[in-house]
Formats: C-alpha cells, structure tokens, sequence
C-alpha cells in the first residue's frame, strides 16, 4: 500500500488533535462544549424574565418616544385621514411589525394624539424586538463569563500537581479520539 494524499491529510488531522489534547488537556477540551451549551440554557432560561420585567418596559417606552417626537418633527399636520404621509421609514416600521398606522392612527385613547397613538402602536414591538437582542446578547455574554471563571477556578484545582500529567494524558487520547 502507498501513502497517499488523503492518508497524509487524515495523519495531520490526527497528529493536530494529538498536540491540542495535549497542550490543552482534557479537562479543558472537555468544559468548553459544556460551557458553550450551559450559557445557551442559561441564555433561554433568563431571558423571558429579564426582557418582561425590565429591558421590553424600557425599550418600548424609549422607542415609542422617539418615534411620537419624530413624526410630530417630520409630520406635524399627521391625522387619521392623512396617515399615508408618514415618512418611509415609520411605513416600513409599521409594515414589518405588522401594525396597521390606518387603525392605529383612528382608534385614539383619550387625549392621544395620531403620532403619539402611532408611536405607541409602532414603538411596542419594536421596543420588544430590541430588548430581545439586547437579553439575549447581554445573557449569553455575562453566562459564558460566569461559567469560564467558575470552570476555570474548578479546573486550577482539578489539574494542580500529579493530576495535570492525568490531564495532559486523557487530553492526548481525548485529542486523537475526536480527531
């Protein structure tokens, strides 16, 4: 048998699995994946209260206000029965967000003006949508930090003395094995 380009590539894949079990150790191959997937759950967990409780309330008054003080800037003379001159970007809004500006525009609470009625019926899922990247960013971000130091802290005393030659070893098997 010859040795054969595909044998060599399939050699180097083994022997690079080899030397990153073996500088990383298996502890660490082994709590990387598991940290990934832990933030993920920690992530989904958090998230529906943190964006119900604190960052949607936020967001969608914010984003609100801005829109209402934009289009009583852009559009001062806006009412029901012109809607359709709100600029392009409040359409496009609107049109994503699935809200309809002609009913938003018509149904009024009491002494609500159309851009703040609008403002209030585009600014809510908006708010909504950016307080869901922001949760969900911010969680994944802050759980991935908790989780490499508390990780990273239980392995200083996993792999302190006679134990890291253990690690490097099962690392080096470990390395070869998933290679």
């Amino acid at each position: 048998m010859t040795f054969g380009v595909i044998d060599g590539i399939f050699a180097l894949v083994i022997f690079l699995g080899l030397i990153i079990g073996i500088v990383k150790g298996f502890y660490d191959l082994i709590t990387r994946p598991i940290r990934f997937f832990a933030a993920i759950c920690f992530t989904f967990l958090l998230a529906g209260p943190v964006i119900d409780g604190w960052l949607g309330p936020y967001f969608t008054q914010v984003i609100s206000d801005s829109i209402t003080e934009a289009l009583i800037e852009k559009c001062p003379e806006l009412s029901a029965a012109n809607v359709d001159s709100m600029p392009f970007l409040f359409k496009t809004l609107a049109f994503f967000f699935g809200v309809n500006s002609s009913d938003a525009a018509l149904n009024l609470e009491a002494g609500q003006t159309v851009p703040e009625s609008l403002g209030a019926a585009i600014g809510a899922p908006v708010g909504n949508f950016v307080a869901m990247i922001v949760a969900y960013l911010a969680l994944f971000v802050l759980s991935m930090l908790l989780l490499k130091i508390v990780l990273g802290l239980l392995g200083k005393l996993l792999t302190a003395g006679p134990m890291n030659a253990i690690d490097k070893t099962l690392g080096s098997v470990f390395g070869v094995a998933v290679a």
